[in-house]
């Protein structure tokens, strides 16, 4: 069974799609209109942390709420 990693099971029956967001400017060596997944969402103490991986998951980005909010669009 090949396994599609853009879905995950919550819950242990259910299948969520994960959430898809795309570059609006470049920013940290990405180019304009690169297309990541949202892994990861965390909180301490207020402060929010975001994980993104690339389309192909090779690459991992630790960003924060300010910067998602600034250089990414969700689709």
């Amino acid at each position: 069974m090949k396994r599609d990693w853009r879905f995950f099971i919550w819950n242990g029956s259910s299948k969520k799609i994960m959430k898809r967001y795309k570059l609006k400017n470049n920013f940290k060596g990405f180019k304009k209109g690169t297309q990541f997944y949202l892994v990861v969402e965390s909180e301490f103490i207020g402060i929010k942390e975001f994980v993104l991986r690339t389309e192909d998951f090779k690459i991992r980005m630790a960003i924060n709420e300010k910067e998602l909010h600034k250089y990414f669009v969700r689709f």
